[in-house]
């Protein structure tokens, strides 16, 4: 079994990106990108306000995160820096695709009392 270096929190969310690397939302409310082959913590990206509970790639480069808080940030997992964040105040959003350069879709569940 493969040890992972730099895991000091639970993790939340984990995502293949490659065929080497995988990227992991934890607890510390970070985003690493490790080495699968080695364990090796490649890159932390910090700056997000809660843990993530959803992690998509949507290209080579960027990782669209949801937060336990519904708010939505486009990474570019290279710098790493944030492009855009949304704040959705949706409490349960399912999933997050890219449709084109500049739009995305976002799939949630709602509950309507009758």
């Amino acid at each position: 079994m493969r040890s992972f270096n730099k895991i000091n929190s639970p993790i939340t969310v984990i995502i293949k990106i490659s065929l080497t690397r995988i990227a992991s939302g934890s607890k510390d409310y970070s985003i690493k990108v490790f080495d699968l082959l080695t364990g090796q913590c490649l890159k932390i990206i910090e700056g997000n306000l809660n843990f993530a509970i959803y992690l998509r790639k949507i290209n080579k480069t960027q990782i669209i995160r949801i937060g336990s808080n519904g708010s939505i940030m486009l990474w570019d997992f290279n710098k790493p820096k944030c492009l855009n964040s949304f704040d959705t105040n949706l409490d349960y959003i399912i999933s997050v695709a890219k449709l084109s350069h500049s739009k995305i879709i976002i799939t949630y569940n709602i509950t309507i009392d009758t």
